[in-house]
């Protein structure tokens, strides 16, 4: 009875024995599985920050640019409403001119 007792303890220590050698070996590739992320991750947001800093840059840019067109717009709508403003004389003139004549 003995015997078997000690077989069926061997026994049961053997089936652990590869069940934490399997479990060992399961976290191992965990391990290197999340090295592998934190490298990933490392790098994407090393990607992110460069696409912000390049886009943030763009972006300026982009509104400068709006900026001198809006004011260059406004320049030339100021110029075409002073001339609109002298055709709008000179035909009063013209009219006054005219009207003398006759």
């Amino acid at each position: 009875m003995e015997d078997k007792a000690f077989e069926l303890l061997t026994q049961m220590y053997s089936d652990f024995s590869k069940r934490f050698d399997k479990v060992e070996n399961e976290i191992s590739d965990i391990k290197t599985d999340v090295s592998g992320l934190k490298v990933d991750v490392s790098s994407l947001k090393k990607t992110v920050l460069h696409i912000e800093q390049d886009h943030g840059n763009k972006l300026d840019i982009l509104l400068d640019v709006n900026k001198m067109n809006t004011d260059k717009r406004n320049e030339i709508e100021r110029k075409v409403d002073k001339l609109t403003n002298k055709v709008d004389q000179h035909e009063i003139r013209i009219k006054v001119i005219e009207g003398g004549r006759k």
